[in-house]
Parts: structure tokens; sequence; C-alpha cells
């Protein structure tokens, strides 16, 4: 990738990752498993696209993969 698009979880344990936000379209206060959210890093590459949300592509492997928005395919 020309620009980092891939979201991925390092095994470093001291690593804190880059913060995120999480929002509902609903405007609730807790999130709980089945609701609608969107995630996205609070700061993002400067080559991605704004906003930058996170989607899931399907059929790049085995598993779904987690993208940025602005991927060619989501």
């Amino acid at each position: 990738e020309t620009c980092p698009l891939t979201v991925v979880q390092t095994r470093d344990e001291l690593s804190k990752g880059l913060p995120v936000s999480i929002a509902s379209p609903y405007g609730i206060a807790y999130v709980y498993e089945g609701l609608i959210v969107d995630i996205g890093f609070t700061a993002v590459p400067i080559c991605a696209p704004l906003p930058s949300k996170w989607t899931i592509i399907n059929g790049l492997s085995e598993e779904p993969v987690v993208k940025l928005t602005g991927y060619e395919n989501t």
C-alpha cells in the first residue's frame, strides 16, 4: 500500500497504539454487541481520505480484513 490503510494489532505489549473514536449514529452512551458503530483513528495518515472510518473488506484473505475508507474495495 502506498498509504497505510490496513488496521492491524501489534504483538508488542508495551505499545499503546493509536487513539480511536467510537461513535453511534443513535447518539447513545453505551456500546453493546450488535450495535452499529463508526470506528476511526482520531489522527489519520495524511494520504488517507477524510472522513477516515474503519471498514471490513472480504475476499483478500481467509478472514475479513479491516481497512480505512479509501481502499479501492471499500
